[in-house]
């Protein structure tokens, strides 16, 4: 079946292959975006005694100060021993592949920056979830099961 799909898409009409595969990346698209969510909200509730997201107001003033550490610590380990096309990730990044690389993007890349996205904001970084949303469009589209 998924052969036939194929060759669909590559005998078929534009239009018809356009939609389709708009819809396929959106789809993917949206599925990464609630998946980061919800990682982020089941990783706030089980860390704050609160049980609730975003509850940094119940955290004693240590942990305040101590828990952004940790998370660096940990992003950090995530990225050691990398080299600097590894470590890429970002808006940039997704720009420079488009432009030079026919859009290839590594997967790696975006595993990565979902966890690293995922740890900065459970741990109370000053980051948003921006970045990993225009990072994880391009990947869903490139990696969709019709292209």
């Amino acid at each position: 079946m998924l052969e036939k799909l194929r060759q669909y898409f590559i005998f078929g009409r534009l239009g018809v292959k356009l939609y389709v595969l708009a819809v396929i990346t959106g789809l993917l698209s949206s599925l990464a975006i609630i998946l980061l969510r919800l990682t982020i909200d089941f990783g706030q509730m089980a860390l704050f005694p609160s049980g609730e997201v975003e509850s940094y107001d119940s955290l004693p003033w240590y942990w305040l100060l101590v828990l952004p550490i940790i998370g660096s610590l940990l992003i950090g380990l995530l990225f050691r021993g990398l080299d600097a096309e590894q470590r890429n990730t970002g808006i940039l990044h997704v720009i420079e592949r488009l432009s030079s690389y026919e859009g290839r993007l590594p997967w790696q890349n975006a595993v990565r920056q979902f966890i690293g996205t995922s740890i900065a904001i459970i741990t109370g970084h000053s980051v948003g979830r921006e970045g990993p949303g225009f990072t994880w469009v391009p990947p869903a589209a490139v990696y969709s099961p019709v292209v």
